[in-house]
């Protein structure tokens, strides 16, 4: 009896290590998704960029398969001395890993180096286009944020009752506020209700259109502005970049749309771009898009991000699931965020409530739900995670500690469209002005 903790521990410690090493995988994927994710997995295994954003989407790739060590490895040899629009996304980059796994000490040994670029980037004019001044702004506030990360690793009897009053960060976040207004002036449009691809200068100029490229700060983790604009551009840009069918088969383009909608958690939003990126691709992903299309269909099945931003979800993991028209279910094993690992399992429910949902979410639901099931592999300090599961018409949390497994139901949209094998890859539906 006395070797039964000893044996407990052992295999604990076996467990996590496993959970730490293995790969994150989706499971019940229809075949056109199964082969976009395929082709996303064999692009990156060519050698790596040197450097900005192609670098940056190989560190996103890497977190979004849960191979930290690539990650890692991929940030520690970039090229940090490359042209300045390159750095936001090397920072930006250095902030997903930390988030992701939980780990700082790669941030710490490149700080100092980090920092001492920023200034001499910042120092610089006010870029020409959005999305390069909105990057600069995105390189402050990730500062800010890593500073931040690097003291509660170091103190964290600082953090234990909420962020303190006089925290490292404070002086990166407030540079990143002053420019956030200044851009905002620059390019905001009220007429458009967006932000313009150009800004402005002072010049009196005629209106822009909504413009893919403005949706890429988003995508890197910028989701802050004033009032509710941001949400705003986001909602506007898609639904014109939506309309336009020129850039029907721009892979980026439809993984932009894809990440956007699924931030939007509009479901039908999602849809199309899924069936607009599974058009643009066919099954072939390049070098080039690896990271961004991977970014995208992981994020739109699991609303889980991991191209995070300063003020987005630090306290707690948020999950805003989706199942694809053409699956009942889907589950996604080992999912790194928010230095942890997760299982996802997703099961589309009609009717009648089944023997295994007796929580009160699926008793509000019981028509036709989305059964989500969120199961706690791993956590890179040990302690338990507060996790929401969200959709837009309700949310659930609950405290998960490694080992323990949490459900419950959602009100699932157009629940026709979910078991036809049809339904992607068949007609564009039309676009609803007011999503």
């Amino acid at each position: 009896m006395s070797h039964i903790p000893f044996l407990l521990s052992f295999v604990l410690l076996t467990i996590g290590a496993i959970a730490q090493t293995a790969r994150t995988t989706i499971e019940g994927a229809m075949p056109e998704l199964q082969r976009l994710v395929a082709a996303c997995r064999a692009a990156i295994k060519t050698p790596a960029p040197p450097s900005g954003r192609p670098r940056a989407m190989w560190v996103l790739a890497n977190l979004r398969l849960a191979d930290a060590e690539g990650s890692a490895s991929a940030l520690a040899t970039a090229k940090l001395e490359g042209p300045e629009h390159e750095l936001p996304w090397l920072v930006a980059a250095h902030l997903w890993h930390v988030r992701a796994t939980g780990q700082t000490d790669l941030a710490i040994a490149q700080w100092q180096h980090l920092t001492a670029r920023a200034a001499a980037t910042t120092a610089a004019p006010q870029a020409a286009t959005f999305l390069d001044a909105a990057m600069q702004v995105h390189l402050l506030f990730c500062l800010g944020a890593l500073a931040d990360a690097i003291d509660q690793a170091a103190h964290a009897e600082r953090w234990q009752l909420g962020t303190p009053t006089a925290r490292p960060g404070a002086a990166w976040t407030q540079r990143a506020i002053d420019r956030q207004i200044e851009l905002e002036r620059q390019a905001w449009q009220p007429g458009r209700e967006h932000f313009r691809a150009n800004l402005t200068h002072g010049a009196i100029v005629t209106p822009e259109s909504g413009d893919a490229l403005t949706l890429v700060p988003a995508s890197a983790g910028l989701l802050l502005a004033t009032s509710d604009r941001m949400r705003r551009h986001l909602e506007h840009v898609a639904n014109d970049v939506d309309r336009d069918d020129t850039t029907l088969d721009d892979v980026a383009t439809a993984a932009l749309l894809l990440l956007t909608q699924t931030q939007l958690m509009s479901d039908s939003g999602r849809q199309r771009a899924l069936e607009r990126l599974l058009r643009a691709t066919a099954g072939r992903v390049s070098a080039d898009h690896a990271g961004l299309v991977l970014d995208a269909v992981l994020f739109a099945i699991t609303g889980v991000r991991v191209a995070t931003g300063a003020g987005l979800d630090e306290a707690w993991q948020r999950c805003t699931p989706w199942l694809p028209p053409g699956h009942a279910q889907l589950r996604v094993r080992n999912l790194l965020a928010g230095g942890a690992r997760y299982d996802l399992q997703l099961v589309a429910r009609d009717g009648s409530r089944q023997v295994d949902e007796q929580d009160a979410s699926a008793n509000a639901h019981s028509d036709c739900r989305l059964r989500v099931t969120v199961r706690c592999l791993y956590t890179a300090d040990g302690r338990a995670r507060t996790v929401l599961v969200a959709e837009s018409a309700m949310q659930t949390m609950h405290w998960l500690a490694v080992g323990e497994t949490f459900s419950c139901s959602l009100p699932r949209a157009q629940p026709n469209a979910q078991h036809d094998p049809q339904a992607v890859g068949g007609s564009r539906p039309g676009i609803d002005p007011n999503r």
